[in-house]
Parts: structure tokens; sequence; C-alpha cells
């Protein structure tokens, strides 16, 4: 059975979607170099996020590290 994804699931997912969303702004807006292979910056970023989101996430089992307190 599938269940929502909780808030800080949302927000993980919202904080990748503004990077791939960012390269666009600093390419074409900025100016800035980017990589120019943006299948590779994507596929890149897709593959640290979901190890990341597993790590931090875990499965239906839980998280497997303790929490981590936000700073700031």
């Amino acid at each position: 059975m599938q269940t929502k994804p909780t808030a800080s699931e949302l927000e993980m997912a919202w904080v990748f979607h503004s990077g791939i969303f960012y390269y666009g702004v600093r390419k074409y807006i900025y100016e800035s170099p980017v990589l120019e292979d943006k299948e590779q910056m994507i596929k890149d970023a897709l593959e640290a996020f979901l190890a990341g989101f597993e790590r931090v996430f875990g499965t239906a089992a839980g998280p497997r590290h303790a929490p981590v307190e936000a700073v700031g």
C-alpha cells in the first residue's frame, strides 16, 4: 500500500526540483558556466538524490540514522 509522503519528504522533493530548475536559471539568466551535458547533470542529480533520500528517510521500516538537528 502506498502512503502519502511526509512533510519532510515533500520538502526534499522540492529541493531536488529546484536544483534542476536553477540549472536553467544559471545557464540562461546569469549566463554562468554549467555542465553542458544536461542529461548527465540530471542523471547525476537523481542518483545522488535517491541515494541520499534512502539514507535519510530509509524504507517503510523507518530511517537508518539518528535525526540531524538544523542550526540557524
